[in-house]
C-alpha cells in the first residue's frame, strides 16, 4: 500500500504547480495563480511546520502578504485539527475553517459501467465537455468565472496533461470531469465532477464515477484519488463506489473584502 500523505501530497502539488507560481518560507508554502485569481483551491498557504498555535499565528499574519488576495487561506499539516482555544480563538477573530477529505480507491477490481457513454475530451468530445463544464459552473458560481476558468484551464486540456471527460445521455452532454495522471507515482487525481443540475439524482454521477475509475485503470495507474468536502451526502456517495477516506486537511478562511468596505 502506498504511503498515502508522501504520495498524495506529491500528486496534488503536481497538479497544482502546472497553473501556480509556489514559493517557500521556512515556516509555509505559497501557492498563487495570477491568471484565475477567484479560485480558492489555487491560493492558499500550507504550513510545512508541524503544527502548533504559536506558528499557526505566524502563518496567518504572513498569508494575506504573501498571497496579496482578499481573503486568507490557510491549509493545515494532514491529520491535524486546530485545538479548541485556537479554534475559540479564530473565531473571535472571524475566520472560520472547514475539512478536505481525501478519498483513494484501489483500482485492482472494478464494476463496468455501460450505462453512461464517457468520451476523452477531444475534437468535438472536448467541444462538449468544455460546453458543459462551463454551464456547471455559471450556475454553480457564475457566467464570468466559468468563462476565465475554462480560459484557463482548457490549454491543459487541449495538450491532454490533463484529461477532461465528457457524459451523455442520449447524445447530450450533460457532464465533465478532469483526470489528472501523475507521471511519478501513476496516480490518478480525479477533479471537477460535475453533472448537470437536471440531470442529479438520477445515477448519472454514479455511472460517470465507475467509467472515470475504469479510464484511470486504462491509464495505468492502481489508485485513484480525489479530494472533498466533510459533508455527510459527499462520503456516502463516494464510500458506496469504494473510495476510502485516508487523510484530513483543515483550511482556515478569513474573507477581507468586507472589512475593507466596511
Amino acid at each position: 500500500m502506498i504511503n498515502f500523505i508522501n504520495e498524495l501530497d506529491a500528486a496534488e502539488e503536481e497538479y497544482l504547480r502546472l497553473f501556480c507560481d509556489v514559493t517557500d518560507t521556512a515556516l509555509f508554502r505559497t501557492f498563487k495563480d495570477d491568471s484565475l485569481k477567484g479560485m480558492y483551491s489555487h491560493h492558499f498557504t500550507k504550513m510545512t511546520t508541524p503544527y502548533h498555535p504559536i506558528l499557526l499565528r505566524e502563518v496567518l499574519a504572513e498569508s494575506h502578504k504573501a498571497l496579496n488576495r482578499t481573503f486568507v487561506h490557510v491549509k493545515l499539516p494532514f491529520n491535524v485539527r486546530v485545538d479548541k482555544k485556537m479554534m475559540y480563538s479564530l473565531t473571535m477573530d472571524d475566520y472560520f475553517c472547514d475539512l478536505d477529505l481525501y478519498y483513494l480507491h484501489d483500482l485492482k477490481s472494478l464494476d463496468v459501467c455501460s450505462r453512461i457513454v464517457t468520451k476523452v475530451g477531444e475534437g468535438a468530445a472536448l467541444r462538449d465537455a468544455c460546453r458543459a463544464m462551463e454551464l456547471y459552473d455559471a450556475r454553480h458560481i457564475n457566467a464570468g468565472f466559468a468563462n476565465t476558468k475554462l480560459k484557463r484551464k482548457k490549454p491543459f486540456y487541449q495538450s491532454k496533461q490533463i484529461r477532461l471527460f465528457v457524459c451523455y445521455e442520449n447524445g447530450v452532454p450533460i457532464g465533465s470531469a478532469e483526470l489528472y495522471i501523475s507521471p511519478i507515482s501513476k496516480i490518478v487525481k480525479i477533479e471537477e465532477v460535475a453533472i448537470l443540475d437536471e440531470y442529479q439524482r438520477r445515477g448519472y454521477g454514479t455511472s460517470f464515477m465507475k467509467s472515470l475509475l475504469n479510464e484511470s485503470k486504462r491509464l495505468g495507474a492502481e489508485f485513484a484519488y480525489l479530494v472533498t468536502v466533510n459533508e455527510t451526502s459527499s462520503r456516502a456517495f463516494y464510500e458506496k463506489l469504494g473510495f476510502v477516506k485516508v487523510l484530513e486537511q483543515e483550511n482556515i478562511f478569513k474573507n477581507l473584502a468586507n472589512k475593507s468596505s466596511s
